[in-house]
């Protein structure tokens, strides 16, 4: 059995730490998976709770990442008006990026296949068009607008690139931190 597969077997709320039950899993215990998350990296345990049990609660990755977010915003020189509000729209950009990089919402009318069947019998299909066969509901800038308290017009001026920096910058980190989060659970649960 994986790690991961572990890991959703488990009472979530072990993987956030906030208690350690006796709950088993081919022997291991829930504080044997709480020992071998400790070693994750503070992106990687993100990756791996938001992943695999879908917790929300911030932790020290998130941090992490909004701090990478106002590097960006000094980078880039994002202006912000007024500046009172660069906090909550940062966080809420953040938030924005990172359940779109990790929720998968289903394309209604494919359920989730990316295809759709052309003939009443169900045996030719054709690619999802909603979708452009991901299988995944698409998500669109009124929508991040919205999430963000902004006009469309503002998100398209403003805000549509800066969602697309920091989703570059979730794609080059998350996966490789999640790898090693993987490989450090795996490496800790083999040793207990």
């Amino acid at each position: 059995m994986s790690s991961i597969e572990i890991l959703t077997r488990l009472n979530p709320k072990v993987s956030n730490m906030e208690s350690v039950g006796v709950s088993s899993v081919q022997g291991l215990t829930s504080a044997d998976v709480a020992a071998a998350c400790a070693r994750c990296s503070p992106l990687g345990y993100l990756a791996l709770k938001r992943r695999v049990i879908g917790d929300m609660t911030l932790c020290s990755g998130y941090y992490e990442l909004y701090a990478r977010i106002i590097k960006l915003a000094y980078k880039h020189k994002w202006e912000v008006r007024p500046k009172c509000d660069r906090i909550p729209k940062f966080k809420a950009l953040l938030n924005i990026c990172l359940s779109d990089y990790f929720e998968i919402s289903r394309c209604k009318p494919c359920k989730g296949s990316g295809k759709k069947a052309t003939d009443k019998a169900g045996i030719i299909f054709r690619t999802c068009q909603a979708c452009e066969g991901t299988g995944n509901k698409p998500k669109n800038d009124a929508t991040r607008a919205r999430a963000l308290g902004v006009s469309r017009s503002a998100y398209s001026r403003n805000w549509a690139n800066r969602y697309n920096q920091v989703m570059n910058m979730l794609n080059d980190l998350l996966p490789i931190e999640e790898d090693r989060a993987i490989r450090e659970v795996n490496k800790r649960l083999r040793h207990e």
